[in-house]
This record gives C-alpha cells, sequence and structure tokens, in this order.
C-alpha cells in the first residue's frame, strides 16, 4: 500500500518490491558485468517463486499473469513483477528496451548497476 501511495508522486518511485522479488540476491554481490546482472534480473527467487505458483500472493504484485502475458510465475523477471508495472501501462515493452542496455553495461559493483 505504501509503495501504491509512494508510485502516485510522478518524481518518486518505490523499488522495495524489486528488492524482495529479487530475493536473498538482492544486495548480495560484488563487481560484475551487464551480463551477470542480466541473469540475475531474469529469475526470480525460489520462495516468490513458489508463492506465485501456488498463487498465495494475491494482489502483492502488478504485472498481469493471464493468457497473453508473455511471462508466467516461473519466468516472470523479478523487476517486471511490481517495479515496470509501475512506470509503464506497457511493462513489457520497457523490459524488451531494458534487456539491451543491462546487457552492454560494464562490469561495475552491484550497487552501481542498480544507479
Amino acid at each position: 500500500m505504501l509503495s501504491n501511495i509512494v508510485n502516485l508522486h510522478p518524481r518518486m518511485l518505490s523499488v522495495s518490491e524489486f528488492l524482495a522479488w529479487m530475493g536473498e540476491r538482492a544486495l548480495v554481490g560484488g563487481s560484475m558485468s551487464g551480463r551477470a546482472l542480466l541473469r540475475r534480473l531474469r529469475n526470480v527467487a525460489l520462495w516468490p517463486r513458489v508463492l506465485l505458483q501456488h498463487e498465495l500472493i494475491e494482489g502483492d504484485h502488478r504485472y498481469p499473469f493471464g493468457s497473453d502475458s508473455r511471462f508466467g510465475p516461473d519466468d516472470v523477471p523479478p523487476i517486471m513483477v511490481v517495479t515496470l508495472p509501475h512506470l509503464s501501462d506497457d511493462p513489457e515493452t520497457l523490459w524488451d528496451e531494458l534487456v539491451p542496455a543491462v546487457r552492454s553495461r560494464r562490469r561495475d559493483t552491484l550497487a552501481g548497476h542498480y544507479r
């Protein structure tokens, strides 16, 4: 609820859900390439994935899972679950723009990549 309120402001974005969907990998890691970061960004951590697969977190995500959605609970990128849908009505297109930008990044710290 708090993230939804914060995201109503045009110059603010709550990314706490992104970190939660990344799970234990969200803040762990040293220097990595953009390709390595992209591999990490493509995989929901185990415990959130299990919750999604069994529909145990109804309403805590914004990505529209359904028959016409590109991603399902098994393969949705963590940033797609809540963060990108807050930024765009077309989060899949935004993801498509994000992928080559992340892939092309040089080696940096995890904090540097997130910034």
